[in-house]
């Protein structure tokens, strides 16, 4: 069985977390979410701070889930739930410019970038018990651009509109002959 590292990116509420749970589980692979467990203590704090000290934190992140993603990979795959191109695209955003990565962090085998229409993407939010305040409509659809931008011309790249049933968005992955495990 190949090992492979896939990240799910996409815009809160555009249903990448369902999706990529269940995919974890049809490929045996482990589920990993990011920020890694150990920062998650100081998530509020980041997220109410400023937004340089959020971005900083969201990348220190990925750093450290890139250690933790290549020690799992030595023996299973790794679907990864938000990953370094969310920090890119919210923080684009946030800051007002354009931010990068750091080129010797472990990048994903494919990337599966979920959307939906944004009426529905609402309504998934709007039943959530607490929404933030980057789960505000107008800015979201600031991020869903600058990921549109960040995944243009990326051949590893597989957008699934999450609008369908699920099992069509799980079929439509696995049948992609770069995500075969």
């Amino acid at each position: 069985m190949n090992k492979k590292f896939i990240a799910f990116e996409g815009i809160d509420g555009s249903g990448k977390t369902l999706l990529a749970q269940m995919i974890a589980e049809k490929v045996q692979g482990v589920y990993y979410k990011c920020p890694p467990e150990a920062l998650k203590p100081a998530r509020k704090a980041a997220d109410e701070g400023s937004p340089w000290a959020r971005f900083y934190f969201y990348l220190s992140g990925n750093c450290m889930a890139s250690d933790e993603i290549k020690e799992i990979l030595k023996t299973k795959s790794v679907i990864c739930d938000f990953y370094v191109y969310s920090t890119i695209a919210f923080h684009s955003v946030l800051l007002e410019r354009d931010v990068s990565f750091p080129g010797d962090i472990k990048l994903p085998d494919n990337i599966v970038y979920t959307t939906a229409p944004f009426p529905l993407i609402e309504k998934r939010l709007s039943e959530r018990p607490i929404r933030t305040k980057y789960e505000q409509m107008p800015f979201l659809k600031q991020v869903a651009k600058k990921y549109d931008q960040l995944f243009e011309g990326m051949h590893h790249v597989i957008k699934i509109d999450t609008s369908q049933p699920i099992e069509k968005s799980i079929e439509q992955i696995l049948k992609k002959e770069s995500f075969i495990f």
